[in-house]
């Protein structure tokens, strides 16, 4: 009987390639799959265990943010409140100045200054 042995041409290069050699790189190739696949399932689980991990700080650091930015509403309400109520008082204030600035009479204001400088003009000569 003749043996049934089956030989594959390679891509060209005229060699013949045995089934067995065939069987040996598959093997090969699926153990280096299989590899590769633990390994990767590994470091997935490692990531989501590191991910899981921060979960807890990240929480905290969102409560703490959103009590933060509940203070400073407030603490921005307040401040709007303050500079109108200073805004509203300086403008009487300031109302009030112009009040009495349109008050004041120039032209006596003048006459006052005119009849001091007549006073105080003899004393000045006086000292030279």
């Amino acid at each position: 009987m003749e043996e049934n042995k089956t030989c594959l041409k390679g891509s060209g290069s005229g060699t013949e390639v045995k089934p067995e050699d065939i069987l040996k790189k598959q093997l090969f190739w699926s153990r280096v799959t299989g590899i590769c696949s633990i390994f990767g399932a590994v470091c997935i689980l490692i990531l989501m265990a590191a991910v899981l991990s921060f979960v807890p700080a990240v929480t905290d650091i969102m409560t703490n943010f959103e009590e933060v930015s509940a203070e400073l509403k407030d603490m921005s309400t307040e401040i709007t409140k303050v500079l109108r109520s200073l805004n509203d008082q300086g403008l009487n204030e300031i109302y009030g100045t112009l009040n009495n600035i349109q008050q004041i009479d120039i032209k006596k204001l003048n006459e006052s200054i005119d009849s001091l400088y007549r006073i105080i003009d003899p004393i000045a000569e006086l000292f030279k």
